[in-house]
């Protein structure tokens, strides 16, 4: 249904290998309206841990990205968030050579990475409730 709805289109699929990561990424954003990494400043206030309103981040997410296993069969690039940050240019290169274009070399210093300490904690912390009390039910995190 997909395929005829919306071909011919060029599909570019995101998505993030660790969604307990992605859930704490997710609900510090609704908390702080940092959506990116641009918006983050030094002094940003990471809010306090809130083990239920972080499964609720869970597992809106999970609900939205249950589409994209129907793109599984489209052809598509993916781009998993791990891989732009251990090693951005050669994503965008392979990007470049799916859309058949050149894309820039991306300066990484522009980058910055939200507040990690207490956000690494946050993950370890919702991953180990997950995991202990099986608070979610089961999971396919993939």
């Amino acid at each position: 249904l997909l395929q005829k709805a919306f071909m011919p289109c060029t599909w570019l699929r995101t998505r993030r290998e660790d969604k307990f990561a992605q859930a704490v990424s997710y609900f510090i954003a609704q908390k702080t309206d940092a959506f990116h990494s641009f918006e983050c400043h030094p002094n940003m206030q990471v809010p306090d841990y809130d083990e239920a309103e972080i499964a609720k981040c869970l597992m809106r997410l999970m609900r939205r990205s249950s589409w994209h296993r129907e793109i599984d069969s489209f052809q598509h690039f993916e781009v998993v968030y791990e891989d732009i940050c251990s090693r951005c240019n050669e994503v965008m290169h392979g990007l470049g050579e799916f859309l058949g274009e050149t894309i820039e070399v991306i300066e990484q210093s522009r980058y910055q990475k939200m507040p990690d300490l207490k956000k690494r904690d946050y993950i370890a912390r919702f991953r180990n409730s997950c995991i202990s009390y099986e608070i979610l039910g089961p999971l396919n995190l993939t």
